[in-house]
């Protein structure tokens, strides 16, 4: 069978299309088909004049004939079996590109008149060239929903109602916008395969199997509509930035949301009861489950050698305040805190030591900040939003010793980064979870670095911004060394041999990371 694949995208392979695409030919020609794919935008097609000239002046031949390559491209249309349609939605319908090669495909029909010979009551062109027997669709676009497909499967399926195809269906892919991003290919490895599996049963079977339908209709994105939105708004915020669009022309309507920028620190729903209080979606934990978290940060081997106690006294944050209920009776707990490191060792006490090296006092709100990577410590400091006396070089030496995330350029998180964390479930291996419940928390350190956490359970895997309670496993590394081995730059078993990143909790889990997400 020769199958021409016709891409509709103007990006061509930077295309989502095109990314659909590619794995559905490499399984027809696994399955023995001849496959031949036409990037469209290459042909620099003249537009369809309607002057009828391939009709009555020179039959078959298009005024245009000279002027572009449609008529190579017309040479492989009419030598197929199989055309398959390639195009993203544009504004509920295909491509401005497609329309055109429909429409100067006009030389393969004559102007007569007549019944149509499958449909009664129906004017027909009669057709003066072989043209494929059958034809499908693919179609990604960047809305979530597939009901947005709904006016372009018409518009193919009345195309191949009329035109005399054997309409073997559609791929469509909502959400799509993710899978033209190069450096996230790797998140969809379980998505291609899907794709590759329906070129071969097309070919085979002349049709999808039903369970593969159902894989491919599967979200991309697992964790509903906001996690959705989340790499969305992530990715936008990353091309804004190449441009240095300015915060002001950034929505230029009003977000009609309560706290889209908000960052979440602890998991609803958690089975472990620390009195925690949600404020829109965000969430207050007592000052010694903060500072616990800053000590699994802790990177011995920092400053080999290092002796120090570092004093904490929080004041409560201005939420506390404000009479929102339930946070004015919250229990943050004692106000002071200590910390000794001791030569590789950190350890917390509550109250105060004698004769602290470093003294911090903070408000709540700037070190929880601080500890999210959402505020730089050392400017937070310049900018007197928070006090510490004593050794001011031991404060200048936290992003080493602690490794927590810091903002980067533009003081935020790197959203190439932010996308490739919430998008790990899209590459979550269920069959090798098994029955596993657990979670697993990241904490990627440096500039651009950020938290979050995967919560499997029940087969399924959503990702989350913040930092879990009583996680399973966590995986402290530099942003920029977790960023590699998500793209497939470095091996992450190696890294993790040598030492460019740590894990502490239960490393049976840490051992089936390379299976549990196939991006590792």
């Amino acid at each position: 069978m020769k199958v021409l694949a016709l891409n509709g995208s103007p990006r061509m392979k930077a295309s989502s299309t095109y990314h659909m695409l590619q794995p559905l030919l490499e399984g027809m020609e696994a399955a023995g088909a001849e496959t031949e794919l036409i990037h469209i935008r290459k042909l620099d097609l003249e537009a369809c004049i309607g002057c009828y000239t391939c009709w009555v002046r020179t039959p078959g031949e298009c005024i245009h004939k000279d002027k572009d390559s449609m008529v190579g491209a017309m040479e492989s249309y009419n030598t197929a079996d199989l055309v398959i349609f390639g195009t993203p939605l544009y504004h509920f319908s295909m491509s401005g590109i497609m329309k055109t090669f429909i429409d100067r495909t006009l030389p393969r029909i004559e102007p007569w008149l007549i019944p149509h010979p499958d449909i009664p009551a129906t004017t027909f062109h009669p057709e003066c060239f072989h043209k494929p027997n059958k034809m499908m669709l693919v179609s990604p676009c960047g809305f979530p929903e597939f009901w947005h497909f709904d006016s372009l499967v018409a518009t193919f399926k009345q195309m191949a109602r009329m035109e005399r195809f054997e309409y073997l269906g559609e791929i469509l892919r909502p959400g799509a916008e993710a899978l033209s991003r190069r450096s996230l290919q790797s998140l969809f490895t379980s998505y291609y395969e899907q794709l590759h599996q329906a070129g071969e049963q097309l070919i085979r079977d002349n049709e999808i199997s039903e369970e593969t339908q159902a894989e491919l209709c599967k979200d991309l994105f697992p964790g509903g509509k906001q996690a959705f939105y989340d790499m969305s708004a992530a990715y936008w915020t990353q091309q804004m930035d190449r441009f240095k669009v300015p915060d002001d022309m950034r929505h230029t309507v009003p977000i009609l949301a309560d706290d889209l920028d908000s960052t979440p620190f602890a998991p609803a729903g958690s089975d472990v009861d620390l009195g925690v209080v949600r404020v829109g979606r965000r969430y207050l934990v007592p000052n010694e489950y903060m500072l616990n978290v800053m000590m699994g940060m802790f990177n011995p081997q920092a400053i080999p050698g290092l002796r120090a106690t570092v004093q904490f006294t929080f004041s409560p944050p201005k939420l506390a305040l404000s009479g929102i209920e339930g946070i004015a009776d919250f229990d943050f707990g004692s106000a002071n805190w200590y910390m000794n490191i001791n030569d590789g060792t950190c350890s917390l006490h509550a109250g105060r030591t004698a004769l602290p090296t470093l003294s911090i006092t903070t408000p709540y709100e700037v070190w929880f900040d601080i500890g999210m990577g959402t505020l730089n410590a050392e400017s937070a400091f310049d900018n007197g939003k928070y006090d510490a006396n004593g050794s001011i070089t031991l404060l200048e030496q936290f992003p080493q010793i602690f490794q927590y995330p810091q903002p980067g350029d533009d003081d935020k998180v790197d959203p190439e980064l932010e996308m490739i964390m919430l998008g790990m479930p899209t590459a979550f291996n269920a069959k090798a979870a098994d029955e596993m419940d657990a979670t697993i928390q990241f904490v990627l350190g440096g500039a651009g670095g950020g938290m979050y956490y995967q919560r499997i359970q029940n087969g399924e895997c959503t990702a989350q911004r913040g930092t879990a309670l009583n996680p399973d496993l966590t995986i402290n590394a530099p942003a920029k060394v977790w960023l590699a081995i998500s793209k497939g730059e470095i091996d992450g078993q190696q890294a993790f041999m040598e030492a460019k990143y740590r894990a502490t909790g239960d490393m049976n889990i840490m051992l089936k990371m390379g299976e549990l997400f196939k991006t590792l």
